[in-house]
């Protein structure tokens, strides 16, 4: 059995006496003074006494990892501390001398082309005029400028640029670094040209897929390519602004962005005799070899320029283009799309024996130069306003000997329209290829009542539309909707006097350019006739009647009075008089009620109304009765003429006494009540008997004859008794005798 406890009592006793006879720690150095927490950081020193002694920063312990020289341990402290005092401990508890440490620390890079920036908290960097920087594999010390407290910069140079690159930051030649890490840099662009043709730049380091991009991350098509330049053809539209910019881009997305600019191009007007304006800012007019680029393959020389404007004419050969202005090799401006004017040479007219339009011009090509895509476009316009695009680009035929265009077109259906030609600048040519309207109907409208009129046809449009009937406008024309432009509504007043309503009225349409037609199609609805007024006749005479009204025109006309016709003779153009026969013989109804007038048109169209009076005759007396003289009694008037009138309105009068209670008993018989007491001197002397009718219709006659009464003796005279002698006898009633005989006594 092997004994242990000697060497285990030695090891106590060596280890008391190390302890015992310990020396306090030194530090003499850090492996960098200033840098951040939780980073690695080596002391150089000795008499540490242990692989693992203890580390204080501001008097907090830490542990490190020692050789019989250095300590290494990890950085910590605490904010917001800056400055930390270091110092090692032995096992003994014996600390080392004090080493400072100071805060600083580098958290983020960003890269202004030639000039590399650093973000951080600098402030306790000790020294601020060595900063230096250099790749890890690299030997060169680069400086790096303190501008204050939270930014260093670092101008670029080649063996920064590249990809990702290790680099080390240091604060003095060949002390330990601060520390490293990848930092990836972005292209360095030096100078950059803008020619006719491109882009071309030059600097540093252009490493394989490397590109450039204009505004808007549009690719600059690359032309060639080295280590220390690029050229590039730049999109025409990523050049369409006078400030811009573009961007030189690494495979990693770090990226360099260049801003630019260009006198301003604004815009253009083109004028006559195909030439344009240019609008400029600022153009310095001492410029050599002005030219325009982007509209032919020839660049185009101005003829005119000053600091606002440059003036060229296109060549016959020009498209719409992004124009941009030159001088010598180098661009001045910015691209603007200018296009000329398309011009109509010949058109010829589309007809129902062909719907191909064929146009030849120039000016024409549809295409944007040097891009292929859509300058110019052709299309059909409609009354509708709607454009339909045309077929003509498809069947396009360019002559080369006067660089004219010519299109073949199909028309979809024969009807007017407008052939636009319109660039994308806004310019537009429009011809208007009308035709003449066909009307074929019209609907009717009440006579003198507003209504809404549709007229048929074909190729109407709404082009310039206007729409009348007989003379008077029809308003609000419009062509009706999914018709096939073969019907038109509008709105007539219907106030065109006709009498003749067979008679149809002139429709007219008219269309932009004096297409105009005209059409008798249009008629009334006709209205029943109106009769106003009538003028009367003799009962039983046959009798010319004048009918008075409306709408009475006709050549099929049926009149009756009280039921009779009346038979026509003429009835005026104007529809307003007829003129009939009429015999008389309807009753007379009274001669105070009208008779019914009745007017039929084309067996259709009537009318009625009491308006028929005949001219009540003279009444005529020819006899009556008699009554005795003294003694009131009836008598009955004989004649003719005697219709009955309403009661007060018959008046009987004998002998200038009336006779009452005068009734028609007839046309021919009069019954009164007379009071016989009208004298009269001569019984054989007939009295007047007169009859008023309607206080207006008189007429008399002497018819009546008293009765002669007995004649009465009052009294006599006397005589002597047997003497003869004339006697007086008194009485009355002996007046004009036929034969009188006179006895006393008999």
């Amino acid at each position: 059995m092997i004994k242990t406890t000697p060497f285990i009592f030695f090891y106590i006793i060596a280890s008391f006496v190390l302890c015992v006879n310990a020396v306090p720690p030194t530090i003499t150095s850090l492996s960098r003074v200033w840098g951040k927490i939780n980073a690695d950081l080596t002391i150089t020193g000795s008499n540490f006494g242990s692989s693992t002694p203890p580390v204080w920063v501001n008097n907090v312990q830490g542990t490190s990892t020692a050789s019989s020289t250095s300590a290494v341990f990890t950085m910590f402290g605490t904010s917001p501390d800056k400055t930390y005092n270091i110092q090692v401990s032995n096992p003994a508890n014996e600390k080392s001398n004090t080493l400072t440490y100071y805060y600083a620390d580098i958290v983020d890079f960003y890269q202004n082309n030639k000039i590399f920036y650093m973000l951080g908290d600098f402030e306790m960097i000790p020294d601020k005029t060595i900063l230096r920087m250099k790749p890890n594999s690299g030997t060169t010390f680069y400086p790096i400028t303190y501008i204050n407290n939270t930014h260093l910069s670092l101008p670029m140079v080649e063996e920064l640029n590249g990809d990702i690159i290790w680099v080390n930051f240091v604060n003095y030649y060949g002390n330990d670094p601060y520390g490293g890490g990848a930092v990836s840099f972005s292209p360095v662009v030096s100078a950059y040209y803008f020619t006719v043709d491109g882009l071309a730049i030059t600097g540093f380091k252009y490493i394989p897929n490397t590109v450039i991009q204009m505004e808007d991350s549009v690719n600059c098509e690359l032309l060639s390519q080295t280590i220390y330049g690029m050229q590039c053809a730049p999109p025409p539209l990523s050049l369409a602004n006078p400030v811009t910019q573009f961007i030189v881009q690494y495979p990693t997305g770090k990226k360099t962005s260049i801003p630019i600019s260009f006198t301003p191009l604004t815009g253009f007007n083109n004028i006559a005799d195909n030439k344009t304006v240019l609008s400029v800012t600022n153009f310095d007019t001492s410029a050599l070899s002005i030219k325009i680029n982007g509209l032919s393959a020839t660049p185009i020389t101005s003829s005119l320029t000053k600091s606002n404007e440059i003036t060229f004419t296109y060549p016959i050969n020009a498209q719409c283009g992004y124009t941009f202005v030159s001088s010598g090799v180098s661009r001045i401006t910015n691209n603007l799309l200018v296009c000329p004017n398309p011009v109509f040479d010949s058109i010829s007219k589309p007809f129902e024996s062909s719907l191909q339009l064929i146009v030849r011009g120039y000016f024409m090509n549809p295409i944007i130069y040097n891009i292929g895509v859509g300058g110019v476009s052709y299309n059909y316009q409609y009354d509708d306003g709607v454009e339909v695009p045309s077929d003509c680009i498809q069947n396009m035929i360019f002559d080369p000997s006067d660089s004219s265009y010519t299109f073949t077109c199909t028309l979809p259906d024969l009807r007017p329209f407008n052939f636009i030609a319109k660039t994308l600048t806004g310019y537009t040519n429009v011809f208007y290829f009308g035709y003449y309207p066909i009307i074929t109907s019209a609907t009717s409208t009440n006579y003198l009542f507003q209504g809404v009129v549709t007229i048929t046809g074909s190729r109407f449009t709404n082009f310039d539309l206007s729409t009348s009937i007989g003379g008077a406008p029809c308003t609000s024309p419009a062509v009706v909707a999914n018709t096939g432009s073969t019907k038109i509504t509008c709105v007539f007043e219907s106030n065109v006097l006709v009498s003749n309503f067979k008679q149809p009225l002139p429709v007219t349409v008219s269309t932009r350019n004096g297409f105009e037609s005209t059409a008798a199609v249009f008629r009334y609805n006709r209205p029943d006739p109106i009769i106003s007024s009538v003028t009367s006749a003799n009962y039983g005479t046959p009798s010319g009647i004048t009918i008075s009204g409306l709408y009475l025109f006709s050549d099929v006309l049926y009149i009756s009075i009280g039921g009779v016709e009346c038979e026509l003779l003429t009835v005026n153009a104007e529809g307003t008089k007829i003129l009939c026969n009429f015999p008389s013989t309807a009753s007379p109804n009274g001669y105070t009620a009208p008779l019914q007038v009745h007017v039929s048109v084309e067996h259709t169209y009537n009318t009625t109304a009491p308006l028929f009076y005949y001219l009540r005759p003279i009444p005529v007396v020819t006899g009556s009765t008699s009554t005795t003289y003294g003694i009131a009694g009836v008598i009955t008037v004989f004649g003719n003429y005697f219709t009955p009138p309403p009661p007060t309105s018959l008046q009987v009068i004998i002998g200038g006494t009336q006779c009452a209670s005068p009734t028609v008993v007839s046309e021919t018989m009069i019954a009164c009540v007379f009071s016989s007491n009208v004298v009269v001197s001569n019984f054989k002397t007939p009295l007047p008997v007169t009859v008023t009718i309607d206080s207006r219709y008189t007429t008399s006659n002497s018819v009546f004859y008293y009765i002669r009464p007995n004649p009465v003796v009052s009294s006599a005279t006397p005589t002597k008794y047997l003497s003869a002698g004339q006697v007086t006898i008194t009485g009355k009633y002996f007046s004009y005798p036929d034969s009188l005989s006179v006895t006393i006594g008999a």
